[in-house]
């Protein structure tokens, strides 16, 4: 999804962040840019430059180091610099980086960049006071790890491959990733546009670790501007590992500072959740004021409301409640395992996940409405996407919606915090993800304006439980949205998921049935493009004799089967790859190899048919 706008003036702080925070471990990683180093100050009195101005410095040091250049390289220098552009800047930076050598930009970076203050910035501080996973940064200087006071170990770059195989795994405690060198270093610095596409191309551990952290981790970025060359470089590498953008990535970004069109770019393409903040001219304050009001909320106890929470993984005991439902989804998942013996058992095995899961979401919101003494009327538990078609995967994502009417907003914050912590404590033994969102009916529709992944998701919104009313508006808007939304976006949208990739002639040696050619990824956006047809009365042509559901099934069977028989083993011979692989061919017979050859073969003939006659 994309959600809307937030505004630290009004202290309107986005509780699924706030959540993420929370959990434990915590699930957030921080992503620092430029901007964060700005607010201090260097012995020369000036403050750590920005990309531009780091640039002119490094200009004016070559100078006083002998270098000598030509009037119109002067000009020329100074005219990238005045376009502001990243490229412009990137191009720049090469430039200056092949004239001087990696060892004297080292020199420049330490003489420039090396300064660390007695104490942090009141604005690290408070960085400190979040308890992250882990922070990325595209700085090269020294503040960050001496503001966390991170020792050696836990410092490293996209150069040291063991540190990152570590963080790939999900291995080791906090750590302070310096994605683009450090200074001390001088061969780990990217600096140029030759050093940008070597690690985007060459350097595959740093783009799996980004590619991971990124997936499996809600990441909040700050000290970034709609200039910054690291933002178009890092949603380059981000882009590069995944079929769409990741859905849970929040900004934090001056009020004004993006016009219209990068606003759109930011928010629909890239999927980034806006957070804007009031700036004015280098007036910063309000990021501090926005970092304590977060540092406030996630310390903030609930136990004026929730006597009774506490989690089991830093030794505390957990509620009966939860050790209660907790019993009783492990006693359900073994019973499903034991019952998975064969193809068709493993599709019947994720319509009875999805069942007991839908029952545990009513018993844990009929608890927290008892918990916090306010009812449940005004809200409704929406499922979206694979989970919103009635089945669940043995590690699927647990895609919901809190529902809830304007006027109980505040309220629905409330229970929605509680009801997602619960969530998350209950479903921790079988490894099930809470992907959570809180919105009003407006707000969704606001959300699929933006993001056609979102919009996509909502085709098969299910009630598990809540007020049905709330449901039929959100149905009724969904489809007045799909009716006038743009076709060629929802072309366009198709290429952005990298679909109607080519099927191959042999299983390859591991394969994602999510993702793959003609897989049920593929699968989902038919249904949409269809819904979307029916909608516009463009129903016409002959009737398909592909069974969908048919093929749906059979892949997902198998990707149960083999995942839930063999996990350890396709992870094992993946080498360290940290997606999950659905399948190794080694793992089916041939005919289920065939099988499936066959199921993405018409599924991808079923996608191209209603992609024609949605152009046409």
């Amino acid at each position: 999804m994309i959600a809307a706008t937030y505004d630290p003036t009004d202290l309107n702080i986005p509780i699924e962040l706030v959540e993420a925070f929370r959990s434990k471990p915590s699930s957030v990683v921080l992503v620092i840019g430029s901007g964060i180093s700005r607010r201090v100050q260097r012995p020369n009195g000036r403050s750590f430059p920005s990309w531009v101005e780091l640039l002119r410095e490094g200009f004016r040091w070559a100078t006083l180091q002998g270098f000598q250049f030509t009037q119109e390289q002067v000009s020329a220098f100074n005219s990238l610099l005045s376009r502001s552009d990243s490229k412009s800047l990137v191009h720049a930076a090469g430039w200056l980086k092949t004239l001087i050598g990696d060892r004297l930009l080292s020199e420049f970076f330490i003489d420039t960049l090396g300064f660390v203050p007695p104490a942090p910035s009141p604005t690290h501080q408070l960085l400190t006071q979040l308890p992250a996973r882990g922070v990325v940064t595209f700085n090269y200087d020294y503040l960050l790890e001496a503001a966390f006071r991170a020792p050696p170990w836990a410092v490293f770059t996209q150069e040291d491959d063991v540190k990152l195989s570590q963080i790939q795994r999900g291995a080791g405690s906090f750590f302070v990733f310096k994605a683009h060198g450090d200074i001390g270093r001088p061969s780990t610095l990217v600096f140029g546009h030759d050093d940008y596409r070597r690690i985007i191309l060459h350097n595959k551990a740093y783009r799996l670790v980004l590619s991971t952290l990124f997936e499996q981790h809600v990441i909040l970025m700050l000290g970034f501007g709609v200039d910054d060359p690291d933002v178009e470089y890092l949603f380059d590498e981000i882009l590069a590992s995944f079929s769409a953008p990741p859905l849970r990535v929040y900004a934090l970004v001056p009020r004004g500072c993006i016009n219209s069109i990068f606003r759109d770019i930011w928010m629909r393409e890239r999927r980034l959740r806006l957070i804007e903040y009031e700036a004015r001219a280098d007036d910063h304050s309000n990021v501090d004021r926005f970092l304590a009001k977060l540092v406030e909320q996630v310390n903030q106890s609930n136990s004026h409301k929730v006597s009774t929470i506490s989690r089991d993984v830093d030794g505390t005991t957990l509620s009966a409640f939860v050790l209660g439902i907790r019993k009783k989804l492990i006693i359900a998942w073994d019973r499903i395992a034991r019952h998975t013996t064969n193809v068709d058992d493993a599709y019947s095995a994720a319509r009875e996940r999805a069942q007991v899961v839908d029952e545990i979401i009513k018993d844990v919101l009929e608890e927290c409405a008892r918990t916090v003494n306010l009812p449940a009327e005004g809200l409704a538990v929406i499922a979206r996407g694979g989970y919103g078609m009635g089945h669940l995967s043995s590690s699927s994502d647990i895609d919901i919606t809190l529902l809830h009417t304007a006027a109980r907003k505040e309220d629905s914050e409330a229970m929605g915090s509680l009801f997602f912590r619960y969530l998350r404590d209950c479903m921790g033994p079988v490894g099930l993800k809470v992907l959570p969102i809180i919105n009003t009916v407006e707000e969704c529709q606001g959300h699929w304006s933006y993001d056609a992944n979102s919009l996509m998701s909502f085709t098969f919104s299910r009630l598990i439980v809540g007020d049905l009313n709330l449901h039929i508006q959100l149905r009724e808007k969904w489809r007045q949205h799909v009716r006038v939304v743009s076709l060629s976006g929802i072309v366009e949208e198709v290429k952005k998921k990298r679909l109607l990739r080519d099927i191959e002639d042999t299983l390859p040696e591991f394969l994602n049935i999510k993702t793959c050619g003609g897989g049920l990824l593929e699968v989902m956006t038919i249904h949409f493009v269809e819904e979307a047809l029916r909608l516009r009365g463009k129903v016409g042509g002959e009737e398909s004799t592909i069974d969908l559901d048919d093929c749906f099934g059979r892949m997902l069977s198998l990707r149960e089967l083999a995942f839930s028989t063999t996990k350890t083993l396709a992870f094992a011979r993946a080498k360290g790859e940290t997606k999950r692989i659905d399948i190794h061919p080694g793992q089916l017979s041939a005919t289920q190899c065939s099988a499936l050859s066959q199921c993405r073969r018409v599924v991808r003939q079923r996608l191209v048919s209603s992609l024609l006659r949605l152009v046409s």
